[in-house]
């Protein structure tokens, strides 16, 4: 990828029509960005002054289309598609159409994320896209989606640990009439609704062995049939999945399959946590202040300048939604017309505290991270290790390991 390779093929080859479109579809994307490279102020042409340098994968790539530009330049665009708006490298405020909201991305840590979106968009590789909850993972999802030559096609998400799991099966795959009990009628599934579109699988990592069996068997052979049906359907569908585990040590601990980590991990992208993106905190508490006072009809509400640096200092350990859900409350209760840190109401930590050291070994510091998880969900395994971003499975290993199985369980809600 990067000397200029624009996609993956996976095992076992698709058909022959779909390999000349994924051919075309490169010719013509190259043959764009040489035509690019030669206007002014294109990508080989003199820097002005003061700009910044190319990041390195996107040189790289630039190098490889200038390697073969004699081939690319007399490429002919398809017939019939369009592609996404295209994302220029350095923007820190980026609209895409679908999101209601720009993404924000003054740090350094959300442009190396915006870089790899970037690139990964105007392919078709399978994407797996890791971080905290509330670190947004939706957003991006959309925003790929956004940037592909997809963008005019459908979006589809599902949430894997929001549908029961004896019905995501059908959700997914779809179910034929009385597949089951209540199955009155046919009805597609959401692969099939993304059909030449993008499916985005949020919390993958909490899916069954079964499930995650039938997942593998589609991206290798782009196909399956209906619960209780025979026929087989074939989509075509770029799949965007993201979790909060770790992936990885589910795998050793087997929890997740190891063919099916490697399929979904063809292109890996990371969200930081909002803590370590701190430039981002203030143009996203402005962004959402501005649309929750346009739709409260307070326009003039503003943040103090005590409240900016409460914002700035705080851990915010539910990172983006948790900045969102402070900022769309403060709107409620703030009197005048600024916003102060009283108003912030930002959990059990002060406002202006920030986040305690540890010391101690990683193994101390996980130990204690654990038990607070389970003080603050009353002993409660299962709510303390989706605060954790583990599988239940894992917490009760760690919990073996360290000694604290005589940690009483609370009931499950």
């Amino acid at each position: 990828m990067r000397r200029g390779a624009y996609d993956y093929l996976l095992k076992p080859l698709g058909s022959p029509e779909e390999l000349r479109l994924l051919v075309r579809k490169a010719l013509t994307e190259r043959a764009q960005a040489s035509a690019r490279s030669d206007l002014p102020g294109g990508p080989h042409s003199p820097a002005a002054p003061g700009q910044t340098g190319t990041p390195p994968a996107a040189a790289a790539v630039r190098e490889g289309n200038s390697r073969s530009r004699g081939i690319w330049a007399r490429a002919q665009p398809p017939a019939s598609g369009r592609a996404g708006r295209r994302l220029e490298a350095g923007e820190t405020t980026v609209s895409i159409p679908g999101l209601p909201e720009p993404i924000i991305a003054v740090s350094r840590a959300m442009q190396e994320v915006l870089e790899l979106v970037r690139l990964v968009a105007p392919t078709t590789a399978t994407v797996l896209m890791t971080g905290q909850s509330g670190t947004g993972k939706g957003v991006i999802a959309r925003a790929i989606h956004g940037l592909s030559p997809r963008a005019d096609r459908p979006f589809i998400p599902v949430s894997c640990v929001a549908i029961p799991e004896n019905l995501l099966e059908s959700e997914l795959f779809g179910h034929e009439r009385g597949a089951f009990t209540g199955a009155v009628a046919q009805r597609r599934g959401r692969f099939e609704l993304a059909d030449g579109g993008t499916l985005f699988l949020d919390e993958v990592g909490d899916m069954s062995p079964a499930l995650q069996a039938r997942l593998l068997r589609v991206l290798q052979e782009r196909q399956f049939e209906r619960v209780g049906g025979t026929r087989t359907i074939r989509v075509d569908v770029r799949l965007v999945a993201a979790t909060n585990r770790d992936l990885e040590q589910a795998v050793l601990e087997r929890g997740f399959r190891e063919d099916l980590y490697y399929r979904l991990k063809v292109f890996p992208i990371h969200l930081p946590p909002l803590r370590e993106r701190r430039e981002d905190i203030l143009p996203l508490a402005t962004t959402f202040l501005a649309r929750v006072a346009s739709r409260h009809h307070r326009e003039g509400l503003r943040l103090s300048r005590a409240t900016v640096q409460s914002l700035l200092e705080y851990a915010w350990p539910g990172n983006v939604r948790e900045l969102e859900h402070a900022i769309e409350r403060t709107l409620i209760v703030a009197r005048g017309e600024e916003i102060q840190p009283e108003n912030l109401a930002l959990g059990v930590r002060s406002p202006g505290a920030a986040p305690t050291p540890q010391p101690g070994t990683m193994e101390e510091i996980e130990k204690a991270a654990i038990l607070r998880a389970l003080e603050e969900t009353g002993g409660n395994r299962r709510l303390a290790a989706r605060r954790l971003g583990m599988a239940l499975r894992t917490l009760q290993y760690r919990l073996k390991s360290y000694g604290l199985t005589n940690q009483r369980p609370a009931s499950d809600p």
